[in-house]
């Protein structure tokens, strides 16, 4: 066995979503903690190619390039500990409508049903040793949009049941799903509640990506960004709402560009910085990785739709209003990874919940009391507190994590003597 850690990650094609860049950046981050000589190795579904790194990255590698994950099945087998890291990799309906999808599309299955296995013998590790399973850790998952489907599922549930209750550690990103793993590892206690992987990152672990101009002409406090359209149906109030916290912060709102789009909304109300022409990130004067990351501390506030946004920038201290709980939508008609409901649960768990709207509190009463009700909390210091209150939390995770890699990879070590002795 190797002085591996073996780090399975979702797959983000051509790394256009810039959340799921923060997740596996997370994952780095614990690599450069692990004790001298030991590897990490990553690994996914379908790998992003050199070219599509380096559109983001301004020909600059990323600190991690991750492997096929289906055609390095042997090599993962002999690592001292495989992480599945983040998101919904334990969750049918990603298992089903996304993982087997791409799996079926690469044609690195001959039909549905057998990308459908392939993907439960990779992410669920069905197919692999229970003594593999017992080094596996899941990390940062959710369970929250299962449903009955999973129950009647018979291989799937067979499948998941069997990877908790053998894995070597458990820590769901949200109270719900912790709820659920703790039912199958009663003997956890409360150590299955974990969080979102985004929010371990540091500004340190940020620092080596690439900037250019765009992040330069960005003052500090002068502007409110707005990222919304892409995950929920956007209320005809929210023009008002965000003039008035415009009008009451004296910041002007700005186009965000968190996935490299052109906005969909308002640009009337929203400037909109890159210049014609610009908009493929990577191109000269277009945001890359570094000034996305690097702009989330510099804005007053930001008004978005989006999860992973929502959580990098509380993380870096900037007060986010999340728009949710209008209606559950995505150009696919499908989706369960893009509902509203994750959001909702980040910012009620979180003691947030004055920083979540849904279209109800849009309406022009509705809308100006919640910005007064948001300058209050954010003149009694409330968002600095609870960014304080995440990072001790993620450091908390993070640390139990590391204990447990640690143990694990001391169980490594010893196996090798161990047979060594078995044969003397």
């Amino acid at each position: 066995m190797s002085r591996t850690i073996a780090f399975i990650t979702a797959p983000n094609p051509r790394l256009k979503n810039t959340g799921m860049v923060s997740v596996d950046l997370a994952s780095r981050r614990i690599a450069r903690l692990l004790p001298a000589g030991v590897e990490a190795r990553w690994y996914t579904s379908a790998p992003p190619t050199a070219p599509e790194i380096e559109t983001v990255a301004r020909h600059r590698e990323l600190e991690f390039r991750p492997a096929d994950l289906l055609a390095s099945r042997e090599e993962i087998r002999d690592a001292a500990a495989v992480v599945l890291w983040g998101d919904f990799l334990q969750a049918r309906h990603y298992l089903r409508d996304d993982a087997a999808v791409r799996i079926l599309e690469r044609g690195a299955a001959a039909d549905p049903a057998a990308a459908v296995a392939a993907a439960y013998d990779a992410l669920l590790l069905r197919d692999a040793p229970t003594e593999l399973r017992r080094r596996a850790i899941l990390f940062g998952g959710t369970l929250l949009h299962e449903d009955g489907s999973a129950r009647l599922d018979v291989d799937y549930r067979a499948a998941f049941e069997d990877l908790v209750r053998h894995a070597a550690g458990a820590w769901m990103r949200d109270p719900i799903s912790a709820g659920r793993v703790a039912r199958l590892r009663p003997e956890d206690g409360a150590r299955g509640r974990g969080v979102d992987a985004a929010l371990l990152l540091e500004e340190s672990d940020l620092a080596g990506l690439p900037t250019g101009p765009w992040l330069a002409d960005l003052e500090a406090g002068a502007r409110i960004g707005v990222f919304v359209g892409q995950r929920t149906r956007v209320p005809g109030g929210l023009p008002r709402f965000v003039r008035e916290l415009a009008a009451a912060t004296g910041a002007a709102p700005e186009w965000f560009p968190w996935f490299d789009r052109r906005p969909r909304w308002s640009r009337d109300l929203v400037a909109y910085r890159m210049r014609r022409g610009l908009e493929r990130r990577g191109a000269a004067g277009a945001p890359l990785l570094g000034d996305l990351f690097g702009a989330l501390r510099r804005y007053r506030f930001i008004v978005t739709d989006t999860y992973h946004l929502a959580l990098n920038a509380w993380r870096a201290g900037t007060p986010t209003i999340c728009l949710g709980a209008v209606r559950n939508w995505d150009a696919r008609g499908s989706s369960r990874t893009l509902a509203d409901v994750k959001k909702q649960v980040f910012f009620l768990d979180h003691d947030l919940a004055d920083f979540h709207l849904s279209a109800v509190d849009l309406g022009r009463r509705e809308g100006e009391d919640r910005v007064a009700r948001i300058l209050e909390l954010d003149r009694a210091g409330l968002p600095a507190t609870a960014t304080r209150q995440l990072r001790e939390e993620a450091r908390r995770v993070e640390s139990d994590l590391l204990a447990l890699l640690e143990i694990l990879l001391g169980e490594a070590d010893r196996a090798p003597r161990a047979a060594d002795a078995a044969a003397g």
